[in-house]
């Protein structure tokens, strides 16, 4: 969004029982598509060779971690939540697991999640 090629730009990162897909979505106009989806490769690439800066990984920790208890913030989203957990064999505390995961989260584990 910074370079102005795209509206609006959505990540998403869906983690299943045996793989995780990192999907990024972006409307723009025609003549921008190829600019657009040419930044979105060079960062993925970037992130797979070098680590994210001290602020970025913080920024991607405060994301993660507020999105735990919004995830859950209905009954309908608890509800979803426990019937995902229990389809891929997960235990009903992994949100509180998660968080600790994220919160320990390093730049090189960041890196070599996108390598």
């Amino acid at each position: 969004q910074v370079t102005g090629y795209v509206y609006n730009v959505e990540v998403v990162l869906n983690a299943m029982k045996t793989r995780t897909i990192y999907t990024v979505a972006y409307g723009c106009d025609p003549q921008n598509v190829s600019k657009a989806r040419q930044l979105i490769e060079r960062d993925l690439v970037a992130m797979q060779k070098e680590t994210v800066t001290p602020a970025e990984l913080q920024q991607a920790k405060a994301l993660l971690l507020r999105q735990l208890p919004l995830a859950e913030s209905s009954e309908d989203g608890v509800a979803n939540a426990l019937v995902r957990r229990a389809q891929i064999g997960l235990p009903l505390n992994e949100p509180e697991r998660a968080a600790k995961r994220f919160y320990d989260l390093t730049a090189d584990d960041v890196r070599a999640a996108f390598a």
